[in-house]
């Protein structure tokens, strides 16, 4: 399956100006979260972004290896298969952009990921 940075980012709601891996672990905010859960109005929404950040995490590792490999993004598995397990639970993440605290804290860490996509190319 071939996915370019335009597909990738119709997968992730990015495209659309934020329309919206980790198992059950990991799905409380650390210090170094760049979101603000007190702004969140539920435990569902920190969990949510809180999945969404480390799966940001994951990917932005994942280009940076590939960076430092200076190989060119075409047969890496991770890179294929990110996009496609977000888009798994991004009808999740829409159903609560309409909510404008949601909505801000959730561009604030897909704005980590973007930076570093629009970097590479």
């Amino acid at each position: 399956m071939k996915t370019n940075r335009r597909d990738f980012l119709k997968k992730s709601g990015l495209a659309l100006g934020a329309t919206a891996m980790v198992g059950a672990t990991g799905l409380v905010p650390n210090s170094r979260s760049v979101f603000d859960a007190s702004n969140l109005n539920s435990d569902e929404q920190v969990e949510l972004l809180t999945r969404f950040e480390n799966w940001v995490n994951n990917y932005i590792e994942v280009i940076k290896e590939e960076n430092q490999e200076n190989r060119e993004f075409k047969n890496n598995k991770a890179l294929t298969e990110l996009p496609d397990e977000l888009a798994q639970w991004m009808p999740e993440l829409k159903n609560h952009l309409s909510d404008k605290a949601f909505a801000t804290e959730y561009l604030k860490v897909s704005d980590r990921l973007t930076q570093v996509i629009d970097s590479r190319f």
